[in-house]
């Protein structure tokens, strides 16, 4: 049975409204305030180090942006990385570079990185991206992010009760 349907069986008028997690941008460990391109990782040989829950979609999304070879490490969600997870790494990214002949490019997401950027720095030999992604709303019968705002909005002016004038 789907979420979805648990949810119309509590409730048959309840908006429900679909998001996803979509790749907005990379940045550099050694610097974190530039920005980079998804297109930074295009054809070339990437590494994507995980510790969420749906790696799968993590991978899926930078196979999208079309880099030369993508290898994959998943670790268990919300797995803390150790030192000897960093060796681990560095070894696989050894073996992608004797493979292809190039350095390749190992990336973590921001959730991992967020979870202990300290322990990256054992990898600086090579260069280390992190993906950053923003919420996006997903159009599912009927409902779009214009709906979610509306309703947001109208529950807030119901609870504040005029307390105070919300704009959005």
């Amino acid at each position: 049975m789907s979420f979805e349907s648990t949810l119309r069986k509590l409730n048959q008028s309840l908006p429900i409204f679909f998001t996803r997690m979509a790749p907005s941008y990379f940045f550099k460990v050694e610097d974190t305030s530039c920005k980079l391109p998804l297109r930074t990782v295009y054809n070339m040989v990437v590494l994507c180090v995980s510790a969420i829950g749906f790696a799968n979609a993590f991978v899926q999304g930078i196979e999208k942006i079309g880099p030369l070879h993508v290898g994959r490490i998943d670790f268990s969600d919300h797995h803390l990385f150790q030192v000897e997870d960093m060796e681990m790494i560095s070894s696989r990214l050894q073996k992608l570079k004797s493979k292809f002949g190039s350095k390749p490019i190992v990336i973590f997401t921001e959730k991992d990185y967020n979870r202990d950027p300290g322990i990256l720095k054992h990898l600086d030999m090579f260069e280390v991206l992190i993906l950053c992604s923003e919420l996006q709303s997903v159009r599912h019968c009927g409902h779009t992010e214009d709906s979610y705002t509306n309703l947001l909005r109208s529950l807030l002016e119901t609870k504040l009760s005029g307390q105070i004038r919300l704009k959005f």
